[in-house]
C-alpha cells in the first residue's frame, strides 16, 4: 500500500470552489492508494472567519462532490475540515475509500489552546477505518500529545494511529 502525503496551498475563500482547489492539488500528487492532508486543509488553521465559513455539514453537497472526486482517481482520502453539526463546530477529520465511501469521520479530542476552545466543540469517541486491511485509527495534531488515545485506539485493533 502506498501512502501519500499532500501539503496545500490556502483553501479558497468560498465552499463551492473546494472540491477543484483539491482536485487540482491532488492532481499534482504522486500516485498513491491513500492521500493524506493536514488538519483543517479545507479551511486553513489560523484565520478565524475562514473557519467560521468554510465548515462544512458531514453529510453536504461539498463532501459529497469530494467522495465523488476520490471515486473518480480512485485514491482513499483523509483530510481535515471543520465540521459544522448544527450549532456545533468540530475540529475534524473524515476518511474516504477509493470507491467514494466514507470510511469514518473523528472529532478532535483534545483541543489546543484558546484559540481552538473558542472555535470548536470537543469530540468524545475514538474512529478508524480499515483500507487495504490495514485499521487506522485517526487523530489529529494535540491528540498525539495524549498517549491513552493511541493506546486506546491499539487496544480496538487499529494498527496505526
Amino acid at each position: 500500500m502506498k501512502i501519500g502525503i499532500v501539503q496545500t496551498a490556502d483553501a479558497p475563500a468560498e465552499i463551492a470552489a473546494i472540491p477543484d482547489w483539491l482536485d487540482g492539488a491532488l492532481a499534482a500528487a504522486a500516485p498513491a492508494d491513500l492521500l493524506l492532508l493536514p488538519g483543517l486543509a479545507l479551511c486553513g488553521y489560523q484565520h478565524q472567519d475562514a473557519v467560521r465559513r468554510l465548515s462544512l455539514p458531514q453529510s453536504g453537497e461539498t463532501l459529497r462532490r469530494l467522495a465523488a472526486l476520490t471515486r473518480g482517481r480512485r485514491q482513499a482520502l483523509a483530510f481535515g475540515y471543520a465540521e459544522q453539526c448544527g450549532d456545533e463546530r468540530y475540529n475534524a477529520m473524515i476518511a474516504i475509500d477509493a470507491q467514494g465511501n466514507v470510511c469514518a469521520n473523528y472529532r478532535k479530542i483534545h483541543l489546543w489552546s484558546g484559540y481552538e476552545q473558542a472555535l470548536f466543540r470537543p469530540g468524545d469517541r475514538l474512529a478508524g477505518f480499515q483500507l487495504h486491511g490495514f485499521r487506522f485509527g485517526m487523530a489529529i495534531c494535540y491528540d498525539l500529545d495524549f498517549p491513552e488515545l493511541v493506546r486506546a485506539q491499539a487496544l480496538a485493533g487499529m494498527d496505526y494511529g
